[in-house]
Protein backbone atom coordinates (compact mmCIF):
# COMPACT_ATOMS: atom_id res chain seq x y z
CA UNK A 1 0.00 0.00 0.00
CA UNK A 2 1.45 3.41 -0.95
CA UNK A 3 2.22 5.64 2.02
CA UNK A 4 -0.04 8.45 0.77
CA UNK A 5 -3.15 6.23 0.65
CA UNK A 6 -5.38 5.88 3.68
CA UNK A 7 -6.34 2.46 4.95
CA UNK A 8 -10.02 3.14 4.15
CA UNK A 9 -9.24 4.10 0.58
CA UNK A 10 -7.08 1.02 0.11
CA UNK A 11 -9.84 -1.21 1.53
CA UNK A 12 -12.38 0.42 -0.76
CA UNK A 13 -10.18 -0.16 -3.82
CA UNK A 14 -9.48 -3.72 -2.73
CA UNK A 15 -13.22 -4.44 -2.41
CA UNK A 16 -13.78 -2.90 -5.84
CA UNK A 17 -11.03 -5.11 -7.26
CA UNK A 18 -12.65 -8.22 -5.74
CA UNK A 19 -16.08 -7.20 -7.01
CA UNK A 20 -14.91 -6.59 -10.58
CA UNK A 21 -12.76 -9.73 -10.58
CA UNK A 22 -15.81 -11.76 -9.63
CA UNK A 23 -17.92 -9.96 -12.23
CA UNK A 24 -15.27 -10.71 -14.84
CA UNK A 25 -15.38 -14.43 -13.96
CA UNK A 26 -19.18 -14.39 -14.05
CA UNK A 27 -19.18 -12.79 -17.50
CA UNK A 28 -16.72 -15.35 -18.81
CA UNK A 29 -18.89 -18.16 -17.43
CA UNK A 30 -21.95 -16.61 -19.06
CA UNK A 31 -20.10 -16.39 -22.39
CA UNK A 32 -19.21 -20.06 -22.11
CA UNK A 33 -22.79 -21.06 -21.29
CA UNK A 34 -24.25 -18.99 -24.15
CA UNK A 35 -21.81 -20.57 -26.58
CA UNK A 36 -22.64 -24.08 -25.42
CA UNK A 37 -26.41 -23.60 -25.29
CA UNK A 38 -26.52 -21.83 -28.65
CA UNK A 39 -24.84 -24.78 -30.35
CA UNK A 40 -27.13 -27.25 -28.58
CA UNK A 41 -30.19 -25.19 -29.53
CA UNK A 42 -29.26 -25.15 -33.22
CA UNK A 43 -28.48 -28.88 -33.31
CA UNK A 44 -31.64 -29.66 -31.34
CA UNK A 45 -33.73 -27.50 -33.65
CA UNK A 46 -32.40 -29.25 -36.74
CA UNK A 47 -32.90 -32.67 -35.13
CA UNK A 48 -36.49 -31.79 -34.32
CA UNK A 49 -37.13 -30.47 -37.85
CA UNK A 50 -35.71 -33.64 -39.40
CA UNK A 51 -37.81 -35.95 -37.25
CA UNK A 52 -41.17 -34.15 -37.28
CA UNK A 53 -43.66 -33.24 -39.94
CA UNK A 54 -44.51 -29.57 -39.78
CA UNK A 55 -46.96 -27.29 -41.51
CA UNK A 56 -44.83 -24.15 -41.60
CA UNK A 57 -43.33 -22.39 -44.63
CA UNK A 58 -39.87 -23.81 -45.31
CA UNK A 59 -38.33 -20.32 -45.48
CA UNK A 60 -39.23 -19.76 -41.84
CA UNK A 61 -37.95 -23.19 -40.86
CA UNK A 62 -34.49 -22.66 -42.36
CA UNK A 63 -34.18 -18.98 -41.36
CA UNK A 64 -34.74 -19.44 -37.61
CA UNK A 65 -31.50 -21.31 -36.80
CA UNK A 66 -29.44 -18.75 -38.72
CA UNK A 67 -31.15 -16.04 -36.68
CA UNK A 68 -30.35 -17.98 -33.46
CA UNK A 69 -26.67 -18.10 -34.40
CA UNK A 70 -26.51 -14.41 -35.34
CA UNK A 71 -28.20 -13.34 -32.11
CA UNK A 72 -25.95 -15.62 -30.07
CA UNK A 73 -22.83 -14.25 -31.75
CA UNK A 74 -24.03 -10.68 -31.19
CA UNK A 75 -24.59 -11.41 -27.51
CA UNK A 76 -21.17 -13.05 -27.10
CA UNK A 77 -19.52 -10.15 -28.93
CA UNK A 78 -21.28 -7.72 -26.57
CA UNK A 79 -20.06 -9.76 -23.60
CA UNK A 80 -16.52 -9.51 -24.97
CA UNK A 81 -16.79 -5.73 -24.98
CA UNK A 82 -18.00 -5.75 -21.37
CA UNK A 83 -15.23 -8.17 -20.36
CA UNK A 84 -12.65 -5.85 -21.96
CA UNK A 85 -14.09 -2.91 -20.05
CA UNK A 86 -13.91 -4.77 -16.72
CA UNK A 87 -10.38 -5.86 -17.57
CA UNK A 88 -9.31 -2.26 -18.18
CA UNK A 89 -10.95 -1.20 -14.92
CA UNK A 90 -9.08 -3.94 -13.01
CA UNK A 91 -5.86 -2.57 -14.48
CA UNK A 92 -6.82 0.92 -13.35
CA UNK A 93 -7.68 -0.28 -9.82
CA UNK A 94 -4.40 -2.12 -9.49
CA UNK A 95 -2.49 0.95 -10.61
CA UNK A 96 -4.47 3.09 -8.16
CA UNK A 97 -3.87 0.68 -5.27
CA UNK A 98 -0.17 0.07 -5.76
CA UNK A 99 0.97 2.97 -7.96
CA UNK A 100 2.89 0.63 -10.21
CA UNK A 101 2.76 2.90 -13.23
CA UNK A 102 2.04 1.64 -16.71
CA UNK A 103 3.24 -1.91 -16.00
CA UNK A 104 0.72 -3.30 -13.52
CA UNK A 105 0.65 -7.03 -12.91
CA UNK A 106 -2.64 -7.24 -14.79
CA UNK A 107 -1.08 -5.38 -17.72
CA UNK A 108 1.98 -7.65 -17.60
CA UNK A 109 -0.29 -10.69 -17.67
CA UNK A 110 -2.17 -9.32 -20.67
CA UNK A 111 1.05 -8.41 -22.50
CA UNK A 112 2.64 -11.85 -22.32
CA UNK A 113 2.06 -12.18 -26.01
CA UNK A 114 -1.51 -13.40 -26.11
CA UNK A 115 -3.90 -10.60 -25.01
CA UNK A 116 -6.59 -13.26 -24.77
CA UNK A 117 -6.07 -14.12 -28.45
CA UNK A 118 -6.32 -17.91 -28.10
CA UNK A 119 -9.73 -17.69 -26.45
CA UNK A 120 -10.96 -15.03 -28.86
CA UNK A 121 -9.64 -16.93 -31.86
CA UNK A 122 -11.32 -20.07 -30.61
CA UNK A 123 -14.62 -18.24 -30.05
CA UNK A 124 -14.55 -16.53 -33.46
CA UNK A 125 -13.65 -19.82 -35.13
CA UNK A 126 -16.45 -21.62 -33.30
CA UNK A 127 -19.07 -18.99 -34.12
CA UNK A 128 -17.91 -18.74 -37.74
CA UNK A 129 -18.07 -22.52 -38.14
CA UNK A 130 -21.48 -22.63 -36.47
CA UNK A 131 -22.80 -19.89 -38.76
CA UNK A 132 -21.35 -21.44 -41.93
CA UNK A 133 -22.59 -24.89 -40.92
CA UNK A 134 -26.04 -23.57 -40.04
CA UNK A 135 -26.38 -21.64 -43.30
CA UNK A 136 -25.08 -24.61 -45.29
CA UNK A 137 -27.39 -27.07 -43.57
CA UNK A 138 -30.32 -24.68 -43.94
CA UNK A 139 -29.68 -24.39 -47.68
CA UNK A 140 -29.37 -28.15 -47.98
CA UNK A 141 -32.53 -28.65 -45.93
CA UNK A 142 -34.47 -26.24 -48.12
CA UNK A 143 -33.40 -28.23 -51.20
CA UNK A 144 -34.28 -31.71 -49.89
CA UNK A 145 -37.37 -30.85 -47.89
CA UNK A 146 -39.98 -33.59 -48.10
CA UNK A 147 -43.33 -32.85 -49.65
CA UNK A 148 -44.99 -32.91 -46.23
CA UNK A 149 -44.06 -29.29 -45.61
CA UNK A 150 -46.12 -26.44 -46.96
CA UNK A 151 -43.94 -25.90 -50.01
CA UNK A 152 -45.86 -26.08 -53.24
CA UNK A 153 -46.41 -29.66 -54.31
CA UNK A 154 -44.95 -30.56 -57.63
CA UNK A 155 -47.61 -32.18 -59.79
CA UNK A 156 -46.36 -34.92 -62.03
CA UNK A 157 -47.33 -34.74 -65.62
CA UNK A 158 -49.57 -37.70 -66.48
CA UNK A 159 -47.77 -38.07 -69.81
CA UNK A 160 -44.37 -38.32 -68.12
CA UNK A 161 -42.96 -41.85 -68.61
CA UNK A 162 -41.25 -41.80 -65.20
CA UNK A 163 -44.59 -41.78 -63.34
Amino acid sequence: MPSSMTDHRFQFLLEQFKLHSKRLCDLQNERSKITTWSALAVFGYFAWILTNTIEVPINLVVTLPVLFVLLGFGYVFGLRKIIDRHSAFLDHLENEMFRTGAETEWEKFKSKGHHGRPVRLLLYTFWSALLIGTVGFSIWLSQVTPISTTQERMERDSNDPSS
